[in-house]
């Protein structure tokens, strides 16, 4: 998690050095921000900072500040007794009083039901009636608020308890906490999202963080131990504006001149920002993309708050961190995902096979699912490593943990003990493991001064694969190990040839790159908004997708882009055809086994059949189930047992069965059988073409008469026919074809 100060302001009087900043509120689409500084509102440009008014309303200091969820009125409560009604255009409505100083005052969530509370009582007021209606409690006041669905408004004491009422102020429930006199409530803050079963936070002065849950009138988890009194409370949902967000964290200011996230279980994730005093409030803005501070001694800050994504993946498991405390592991090929509950900060996450592993604040979790059932996602905890070890990645093997800080990579076996050190000679920018047998497995390394190497865990020495002039953003290596793919700073990408260290290509606009881990000649990178395929020295194909590529499988592409991974299925029917072009068919098979259309596969076949790789057109034509030619390939077996076999002749079959008659006719005679030919052409009573294969003084010339004649007689020319068959010497024929039609001549 990081943060970035937007912008900061500590205004101040000529006669007053500093004023405490002791409320601050958006106003709800976030574009102002009310600051409640002295006797002062200051309303400031959310978007520069810049100080747009400052009211006078008060004649003593603001304690609070609530905006209306329609965004027309917001209101104000001071030590001067008063509550300030105000419009959006910063105009004064109207006032009313309470007996002692007002301490909260807040908005229903869905109309101008308006609750204040001052020391000894709260009222609630609404523009419908002219009266406040007031009542008293049993302790003092020192903070109030509604419930998201605006059904229950929870009061904090400074005797310990926590109220809840009604919207009518009716009491529902009242929570008696433990050692509650010597922990004054100091601020309370409903869950702002309606899913989540009226979930109350509660901060005191015993220095706790508690979480009541309204249903059911119960506390819910245990009671944290904060370490400083709290004083400012909010929730933080990031992302609001989506339909599916969740209100996942707490922020907490305090004593401790912090301002800290915390998650909804009450564990710390992180730090807003540190100042020099007291952070007496603090406030979210509506749409999560910012925080708001206020400090004692008058500052006023707006801060940007950024939830790094951290993850990790291998094949087609891919593992992410969710709410900053958990893990959810999601099989890319089957959309199953299961959550890995830590409870706690999660800070580097590595997976292989079926190995996951988790960093926290002190300590390392090893999970393994079971490996002899596919796709099984049943994660359990093997293996616990109670060290802090500081790093800037982490990756997981078989049998060990490899972490890297800095020049070193550190190797631990899961009880913990180091087993290896590399000291590399530059700072080391990129690490991915590529897997390998079990122990044995390799790691690629890209380092600060262009060094690109590759280590294995079993092996000291780490081996120089290539060395660029830049610094390595990534590194890949295919996966039967004979090519590398490095990206520099210059972001262009380079393939070299492992053994020779021979550049076989460079490509332009590279900022990732992954090679296909079921076919070694195909790599995918991104850069400029487009997804490049680049399939052996073929020209690249692109496909305008925005994100890095994170993993390459089959014709799956998995891509990140704004903390999403999607997976994308790319073509490869061009390369196919390509390597066809080239007479490459093994290698347009094994591509095309990645995903491909009955088309491609026919034409596929029909390529491998002209080559006489009949094996492989087999394969082919088994996938597309064309039963014509698989009988035309099994006659080829019988023949080549038979030893009869001759290309030409298989060819002549072949090119028979696609109708391409004077190929086949070609292929026949060029083979020894033209016999073959001139049965084609009178089989298919194309006698002209017939004639041109047929050999003289043969027993050809008669066959080939007496099927024309044959020819004739269904076609209903006798005569024609009897002619025939004299000329075949067929006589009987002749005289019983003359009979038959009674021809004297």
């Amino acid at each position: 998690m990081k943060s970035v100060v937007l912008w900061g302001d500590k205004p101040s009087e000529e006669d007053v050095e500093e004023q405490s900043v002791n409320a601050l509120c958006f106003n709800p689409d976030g574009s102002q921000l009310l600051a409640g500084v002295g006797a002062k509102i200051l309303v400031y440009d959310t978007a520069d900072g810049v100080l747009r008014s400052a009211l006078s309303g008060h004649g003593d200091v603001v304690n609070t500040i609530s905006y209306a969820s329609d965004g027309s009125r917001f209101a104000s409560g001071g030590a001067d007794k008063l509550v300030v009604i105000w419009t959006n255009e910063l105009q004064g409505m109207l006032k009313y009083a309470h007996d002692s100083s007002v301490q909260c005052v807040t908005y229903h969530p869905t109309s101008h039901l308006l609750a204040s509370c001052s020391n000894t009582d709260f009222g609630l007021w609404s523009p419908e009636q002219k009266n406040v209606t007031k009542t008293k409690l049993t302790g003092r006041i020192t903070c109030c608020a509604w419930s998201a669905d605006g059904q229950l408004l929870a009061f904090g004491l400074y005797n310990g308890q926590v109220h809840i009422r009604d919207k009518e102020g009716n009491e529902k429930y009242k929570f008696d906490r433990s050692d509650a006199a010597n922990s004054p409530v100091w601020n309370v803050s409903w869950c702002p999202t309606r899913d989540d079963e009226l979930l109350l936070a509660a901060v005191d002065w015993g220095q706790k963080l508690t979480l009541y849950q309204a249903t059911g009138a119960k506390q819910t988890g245990k009671e944290r131990k904060l370490g400083f009194d709290p004083c400012g409370l909010s929730w933080l949902i990031k992302d609001a504006y989506k339909q599916e967000s969740r209100a996942e964290y707490i922020l907490i200011g305090g004593s401790n001149k912090e301002c800290t996230i915390y998650s909804r279980e009450g564990f710390k994730l992180g730090t807003v920002c540190t100042q020099d005093a007291w952070i007496w409030c603090c406030c979210a803005k509506p749409d999560g993309s910012a925080v708001a501070v206020g400090t004692t001694n008058g500052f006023i800050g707006m801060y940007d708050v950024k939830f790094g994504v951290v993850h990790g993946i291998h094949k087609d498991r891919y593992a992410y961190r969710d709410n900053m405390t958990d893990v959810i592991v999601h099989h890319l090929a089957t959309d199953q995902k299961v959550k890995v509950k830590c409870r706690e900060l999660v800070r580097k996450i590595a997976t292989y096979k079926t190995t996951l592993a988790i960093q926290t604040l002190d300590k390392i979790l090893i999970y393994e699912a079971p490996g002899d059932v596919p796709h099984d996602m049943k994660y359990k905890t093997t293996f616990k490593i109670n060290k802090n070890i500081e790093c800037s990645s982490m990756i997981v093997t078989s049998s060990y943990i490899i972490t890297c800080q800095d020049k070193r990579l550190h190797c631990f076996n899961f009880s913990g003990e180091e087993i290896r050190v590399w000291q590399m000679d530059s700072p080391i920018r990129y690490l991915k493991l590529i897997g390998g047998p079990s122990d044995y497995e390799s790691v690629l390394i890209g380092l600060k001064n262009g060094g690109v190497y590759q280590v294995f865990v079993n092996n000291p020495f780490p081996q120089l694969l290539a060395k660029q002039n830049g610094v390595i953003y990534c590194v890949d290596m295919n996966v039967n190990r004979t090519k590398v793919a490095i990206i520099d700073d210059t972001l262009t990408l380079y393939v070299y040839n492992v053994r020779t260290k021979e550049l076989l290509y460079q490509e332009p606009n590279a900022q990732t790159v992954a090679w296909n881990i079921s076919f070694p000649d195909m790599l995918a990178f991104s850069g400029d908004g487009f997804i490049n395929i680049k399939v052996a020295d073929f020209p690249v194909y692109r496909q305008n997708l925005q994100g890095l590529i994170v993993g390459f499988n089959g014709c799956t592409i998995y891509l990140l882009h704004l903390c999403a991974m999607s997976g994308i299925t790319v073509p490869v029917t061009d390369a196919v055809y390509r390597y066809m072009g080239k007479k490459q068919l093994d290698n347009a098979y094994r591509l095309a086994c990645l995903g491909e259309t009955n088309k491609t596969w026919d034409a596929l076949g029909h390529a491998c059949l002209e080559q006489g790789q009949f094996d492989l057109a087999k394969k082919c034509f088994s996938r597309t189930r064309d039963v014509k030619y698989l009988n035309l390939l099994a006659n080829y077996e019988e023949s080549a047992k038979r030893g009869e076999t001759k290309m030409n002749i298989n060819l002549g079959d072949y090119y028979a069965y696609s109708g391409r008659f004077q190929d086949a006719a070609r292929n026949y005679q060029q083979g020894g059988a033209p016999e073959r030919a001139m049965t084609m052409f009178s089989d298919l009573r194309m006698f002209d073409q017939a004639k041109e294969y047929m050999v003289a003084g043969d027993m050809d010339q008669q066959r080939l008469l007496n099927k024309q004649a044959e020819w004739a007689i269904t076609m209903n020319e006798q005569r024609r026919a009897a002619e025939l068959f004299v000329a075949a010497n067929d006589f009987q024929k002749a005289i019983d074809l003359a009979g038959k039609n009674k021809w004297a001549d």
